[in-house]
């Protein structure tokens, strides 16, 4: 069973090679700083990367660039190429409308290049910006002046944004898509020829697949692409569903303002920091008018501006912008960096020590209207995060995103500052800090046994170490309960339980002489599936029709195609049937397959309890709130649900298959009715027709058990029924199994709805001949 999982299309067992195993010279070359720890070192990857079963991230593949720049750039779909003279010409540099200006600096809190900025306004709104970059050597005051000269010995590449409207592709966008809406696009351009490259190496750590390195701190999504189409035979670019163009190639990502004092400016005469005061502070105006609007225009600044989307991100970042140059209308030219959100009060320090200098690049354009406690504008936002905080930044040491940045932030207080902060947010007996109160380093190994789940009875499940982390040795024990534990020293070891109840497991893994240990809580359940035989039918099953707590019960009643313009509180991520590949009619095993790609999307195989499939419904940072009451650990609760989501995905995320749905467990008072001497009889509706599958199902519904001396039985007095809907006629209170098997041919699933039965108390008024009348029940 261990070995077929290696063969599965997004196996997490993968993950082991890929946690184990430059054209362009820049500030990466040099050594990192000393004191500096080595994470992982995914700079500027997206913390779920989408990890690849064949090695690899697929947000950093050629594919992955292919496929952005022909959805966004016209030259290259049309050419496969394209250049930054043509990328100007689109643009309109050098033309007589528009505006256009020039600055020069270093950027010291960055990349570390010397850049010479070129920005353009047009006519119609649009913003572009392209940026030529020069390095003569890590910290090396000269790159700013090479950048003046444009002295090509220095010329490491150029990069471009621009934020524009793009005209939608037939056959490849959907029928909705908006030519009009304006979004924010990447590029790179070579310094040797000035062709697109779809790849870059910004900090000597390797090159990397466009427009990641740019788009992971512009806010933007990394979704994975959709499977091959049918007519072109490459995958698409992934579309986000809620966004305003609905244009694939959008990827919600945004200009970011320039914080004019991280920048390092000449000496020489008209390329001072006071020379080019003005034009950067126009660079920054122009940023603010790419920023949604909320309500009504705070002052001229805001007039070029466009109303925000119920769903998009909602131009936080422009207060911020707006500080800088004395709050609504800008009134002062010299740039001044003394913003704390006033939600921030309660612990200015923090923000302006950590979070301004460290997080907020970022951090500040993501978020949508939807779920914005990633933008870290309050301090409870902030600390809501303090999981996660302890993961990215002391575990795994993938952020700060930059290098520049991460060797800055472990030079200075803030690890300490940061560690003792979130302390007390965490659950215990989590830590972010040392016996002495200095912050944790990443490095030192961390055990990860995966999320407290169910498991079935007398079945064997799957234990996993792979998202341990700078482990060497691992080993397996049951704390509590009677279990068996096969390869109890391995990565992957296999749990055998006996009757259903709680077990206690714990992992230990070791680096040298470093150790670290974390339990794990199975519940062991007779209902719950054999994990082994999970399937995408299964998943579907738990998104579209289960029923879960919160004021939304289904996670299809939000996550569920809509007509544009999208209302309030659709999410980017659809889980209903639909035609998702644009071929018209109604959905079959082609749009199921794309479904089950996109919802890859949600798995983040580097660290799977962070997947967001799992998190955001069991309530973290989640508008619908808590569907997955993980705390629920009866048959068929939330950690039921919960559990059968992880499970698949350490299967291998298989997909097909069918899922039996029986409807829930109920409750039911009835009347019996008939004609004295009897039989008395009271019948129960029974559908099996939300159960998941493609193509044709077949259904047999049976009585598993029921009350001793009773004979339930379905329509014609048969003691089955091949109907999708039917009804089981009773004659008698108490306890009914019903078994309903479907099937598809190649797949079959089997599942058990119980029924409570309790009679309606029935009151009469009688009078008796020779008696007085009165009250019978």
């Amino acid at each position: 069973m261990i070995a077929k999982r290696c063969f599965l299309p997004f196996a997490p067992l993968a993950l082991a090679a890929v946690l184990c195993g430059c054209t362009q010279k820049n500030t990466g070359d040099e050594p990192a700083a000393s004191n500096s720890p080595i994470g992982l070192e995914r700079f500027l990857l997206f913390p779920n990367p989408i990890a690849q079963s064949s090695g690899g991230y697929e947000t950093d593949t050629t594919a992955y660039a292919d496929a952005y720049y022909r959805a966004i750039d016209p030259t290259y779909a049309a050419n496969g190429q394209d250049t930054i003279d043509q990328w100007k010409a689109r643009n309109n540099f050098g033309s007589v409308t528009g505006t256009e200006y020039r600055a020069v600096f270093r950027d010291v809190k960055d990349l570390g290049y010397g850049r010479n900025m070129n920005g353009r306004l047009n006519a119609d709104g649009s913003v572009a910006f392209f940026v030529e970059n020069y390095n003569v050597g890590y910290s090396s005051s000269v790159n700013v002046d090479v950048a003046i000269a444009r002295d090509e010995t220095w010329h490491v590449g150029t990069n471009a944004i621009e934020w524009s409207s793009t005209l939608c592709i037939p056959g490849v966008d959907p029928a909705d898509c908006n030519p009009n809406v304006k979004f924010a696009k990447y590029y790179n351009f070579s310094s040797a020829d000035g062709t697109l490259q779809l790849a870059v190496d910004l900090d000597g750590k390797g090159k990397k697949a466009m427009p990641g390195p740019c788009i992971t701190c512009h806010g933007g999504r990394g979704d994975p692409l959709t499977p091959a189409d049918a007519v072109s035979g490459k995958p698409r670019f992934p579309l986000v569903e809620n966004s305003l163009s609905r244009k694939r190639g959008d990827t919600e990502a945004r200009l970011q303002g320039m914080n004019v004092d991280s920048f390092e400016f000449s000496k020489q005469a008209g390329w001072t920091r006071g020379d080019q005061e003005a034009t950067l502070k126009i660079f920054n105006q122009w940023i603010l008018c790419t920023y949604p609007l909320v309500g009504a225009p705070a002052g001229a600044e805001d007039s070029c501006r466009v109303a925000a989307g119920p769903n998009e991100w909602q131009g936080t970042a422009a207060e911020m912008i707006k500080s800088w140059y004395g709050g609504p209308g800008m009134p002062i030219t010299t740039f001044q960096d003394t913003y704390v959100p006033s939600s921030w009060n309660a612990n200015p320090s923090l923000y302006t020590n950590v979070v301004a200098p460290f997080c907020r690049t970022c951090h500040s354009v993501r978020g949508t209207k939807n779920q914005d406690d990633i933008d870290f504008m309050t301090l409870a936002k902030f600390q809501g995060y303090a999981d996660r905080i302890k993961s990215h930044v002391f575990d795994r040491g993938i952020m700060p995103l930059a290098l520049i940045v991460y060797n800055d932030f472990w030079s200075s207080s803030a690890p300490d500052t940061l560690a003792n902060f979130i302390n007390p947010f965490l659950t215990a007996p989590e830590t972010a800090t040392t016996a002495s109160g200095t912050a944790l380093r990443p490095g030192r190994p961390v055990a990860d046994p995966g999320p407290n789940r169910m498991v079935r009875s007398a079945t064997s499940a799957i234990l996993s170490a792979e998202n341990s982390l700078f482990a060497g040795t691992y080993n397996w024990s049951v704390v509590s309960g009677s279990a068996t534990i096969i390869n109890p020293d391995s990565m992957i070891a296999t749990f055998s339980p006996s009757p259903a109840g709680s077990y206690t497991v714990r992992l230990t893994v070791g680096n040298g002489s470093a150790t670290d240990s974390k339990d794990v809580t199975i519940t062991v359940d007779d209902t719950f599936p054999d994990p082994s035989r999970l399937r995408f039918a299964h998943v579907k099953n738990v998104l579209q029709n289960l029923l879960h707590s919160g004021p939304t019960p289904t996670c299809i009643g939000c996550h569920k195609n809509v007509s544009t313009p999208a209302p309030t509180n659709t999410p980017p991520v659809w889980y209903t049937n639909f035609d998702r590949d644009g071929s018209g009619g109604a959905a079959d095993a082609t749009d199921d397959s794309w479904f089950l790609k996109g919802l890859t999307g949600r798995v983040n195989l580097t660290e799977i309890q962070a997947s967001p499939l799992l998190r955001k419904p069991s309530g973290n940072h989640h508008s619908g709130g808590t569907l997955l009451n993980v705390a629920d650990t009866t048959s068929g609760g939330g950690l039921s649900s919960y559990s059968i989501l992880y499970n698949w995905i350490l299967a291998g995320m298989p997909a097909g298959g069918v899922a039996a749905n029986a409807g829930p467990n109920t409750l039911n008072t009835v009347t019996f009715n008939g004609v004295f001497p009897g039989p008395f009889t009271a019948n129960i509706p029974l559908d099996g027709g939300q159960s998941v599958g493609v193509g044709t199902l077949s259904y047999l519904w049976t009585v598993a058990s029921e009350p001793l001396g009773t004979s339930a039985t379905f329509p014609g007095n048969s003691f089955s029924d091949n109907a999708a809907a039917t009804s089981l006629t009773i004659q008698n209170v108490g306890t009914y199994v019903v078994q309903l098997q479907v099937s598809d041919g190649p797949s079959t699933d089997i599942a058990q709805r119980t029924i409570v039965v309790d009679e309606t108390p029935l009151a009469a008024n009688v009078v008796v001949a020779g008696l007085s009348g009165g009250n019978v029940s």
